[in-house]
């Protein structure tokens, strides 16, 4: 995707954010962070992007800061004009401008109260419907496992996903609707045809369950805000696994490229492991002086 289109779709997700879907900032999220692949070399950009992710994330844990989106539209319009400015000039007042907003926003936001636990009728109708889902949801695997080829099994379980999610939605429930919607995304590879069910698909649908429930625990206990409480990084690349078909990774084609050697693919590796997969390996690539990046834009826009 063109750094144009990129932008693009971040406003659009940025509007549909504003008509109340707040499953957006997931994906919000997922469009802004390959951005820092463009700013690598400067410093003052990466860390307004870094900044703006960290913005979003506090908008996951509660939701309705002060013109918000108002706020991420001026940042994303600055980082665009950054990329488009004629000169070093116009780019370093650009980033005097980066640096006075990133500051005047985080003091403005020190103080940052948590969302209250909403015992309502609705929330609770929710949870008690919740349990019952994943109960559902289970019973599905299981005759999925001994009926792998069934289509009305894996249509009837993403509807139950479905639904989840959609209701997390409504209710500002982050971290189950996201982990919902990343199975959902399992189930229609599935359905699709794009993989066939496996042991491998079973397990994970389970253990996706099961963190399910420990979510909906955590809720029962009066902690809506359950966002930041759980790592769900290795299950989704678990999910991811499952989802996609076999595949070559980005060090892979950089060594067919010959700009990376096997032995340095596996240092970079390294060293993603030790961030626990915080950074992206072609970010790390480029900072550790590997290649250059032009050469991951290149590699990245093929």
């Amino acid at each position: 995707m063109s750094p144009a289109a990129q932008f693009i779709k971040i406003t659009n997700v940025l509007v549909d954010y504003e008509t109340g879907d707040f499953l957006m900032l997931s994906d919000l999220a997922d469009l802004v962070a390959p951005l820092k692949d463009l700013f690598l070399e400067t410093n003052e950009p990466y860390q307004f992007i870094e900044w703006i992710l960290e913005y979003i994330r506090a908008e996951m844990k509660q939701a309705g800061a002060p013109e918000f989106a108002k706020t991420l539209s001026e940042a994303v319009d600055l980082l665009q004009a950054h990329l488009n400015a004629a000169d070093q000039a116009q780019k370093a007042d650009i980033e005097e401008r980066m640096g006075s907003f990133r500051k005047q926003r985080q003091k403005s936001d020190q103080e940052e109260e948590k969302t209250p636990f909403r015992d309502d009728e609705t929330f609770m109708v929710f949870m008690s419907d919740a349990v019952d889902r994943l109960a559902e949801a289970q019973k599905l695997v299981l005759e999925l496992e001994e009926r792998p080829e069934q289509m009305e099994t894996i249509q009837a379980l993403f509807r139950v996903f479905h639904t989840i999610k959609g209701e997390c939605g409504f209710l500002k429930i982050a971290t189950l609707g996201e982990l919902t919607h990343n199975l959902e995304n399992l189930l229609d590879a599935l359905r699709s045809g794009r993989r066939k069910v496996e042991s491998v698909h079973i397990d994970v649908l389970l253990e996706g369950i099961d963190t399910a429930r420990k979510i909906v625990d955590q809720l029962r206990k009066g902690d809506v805000v359950v966002f930041n409480q759980f790592s769900l990084d290795p299950f989704y690349r678990k999910l991811e696994d499952c989802a996609c078909t076999n595949r070559q990774t980005l060090g892979d084609i950089l060594v067919e490229e010959g700009k990376l050697k096997e032995e340095e693919v596996q240092k970079i590796l390294q060293k993603q492991k030790e961030t626990a997969f915080s950074k992206k390996f072609g970010e790390i690539a480029v900072k550790e002086n590997y290649l250059t990046a032009q050469e991951l834009q290149e590699t990245l826009g093929r």
